[in-house]
């Protein structure tokens, strides 16, 4: 959780936390999804009651939800898939009475959104931290 969590001490703060914080996701979806994993009942039972003691979900969610969404995540964050951050402009923007904020790219926002809205993003890592 230290890994995952540590921001103060990162010279790129939550922005390395952020990227941390993708990598534990990824490596917890790869192993769920894993054939060890799925092949084995007990293991699909015990992964599946972890992750719905950890989740909020509704009445109709179950394991087969949580598989299928892990698939899903798995697929999106692969080789094919798209992740990343949005466009920023100012990393270390200062707002009174708030503090430390990101002062975001409107108009490379507004394109990569409806990029990704289109379907005409190609795969990889998407704003700021594709450029970095």
């Amino acid at each position: 959780m230290s890994f995952s969590r540590m921001r103060y001490a990162d010279a790129r703060g939550d922005f390395g936390r952020n990227e941390r914080q993708r990598q534990v996701i990824s490596a917890i979806v790869k192993k769920a999804s894993s054939s060890e994993t799925l092949t084995n009942p007990s293991k699909i039972v015990a992964v599946s009651n972890a992750a719905m003691s950890a989740l909020t979900v509704d009445e109709k969610t179950n394991p087969y939800t949580l598989l299928t969404m892990a698939l899903a995540f798995k697929s999106a964050t692969g080789s094919n898939g798209i992740s990343g951050s949005v466009y920023w402009s100012d990393p270390d923007y200062y707002v009174d009475g708030v503090g430390s904020s990101v002062l975001l790219d409107d108009a490379k926002n507004t394109e990569l959104f409806n990029q990704l809205a289109d379907g005409t993003y190609k795969a990889g890592t998407v704003g700021n931290l594709a450029e970095g």
